[in-house]
């Protein structure tokens, strides 16, 4: 009657097994290790310019906003000499002015956001997909499983 017992202390299907084997692929085949890394100066640059537009329009953004306010503040401090001199429709289109600057600001950033985390992600699969296809070019090709 056959054991079922395995041979060895660790089946295959182990953890140490497969630790073991993947530091002796990554030991053996520079490419494999070496070609993801080639991603990040790529991502890390644009990642970067995502950023920095970022800064650059919630700063303009809440320039307006504050300007706005200023306006807003000016006016209803001295309610009686805007309604004396009848400017209230003055003081509210400087307000409105300012909020249309805001708010075009804010849909900048927000279009800015949208495609700098769609490039990000873009970046980010494309590699994987060519990181993928280039290990089992290693496999087919260059008998990496040996």
């Amino acid at each position: 009657m056959a054991s079922c017992a395995p041979t060895t202390r660790y089946p295959r299907n182990s953890y140490p097994f497969v630790i073991s084997n993947y530091g002796k692929q990554e030991l053996s085949s520079h490419g494999v290790r070496l070609y993801p890394s080639g991603a990040m100066p790529l991502l890390v640059s644009v990642v970067g310019v995502v950023f920095s537009r970022l800064a650059k329009f919630a700063s303009l953004a809440q320039q307006a906003y504050a300007v706005a306010g200023g306006v807003a503040e000016e006016a209803i401090s001295s309610i009686r000499t805007v309604t004396a001199f009848g400017l209230e429709e003055r003081a509210e289109q400087e307000y409105q002015h300012q909020l249309k600057i805001a708010t075009k600001n804010n849909i900048i950033q927000g279009n800015f956001v949208g495609v700098g985390i769609g490039m990000i992600n873009f970046l980010i699969y494309a590699f994987y997909g060519l990181a993928f296809g280039f290990g089992s070019w290693l496999i087919h090709d260059q008998g990496l499983t040996q």
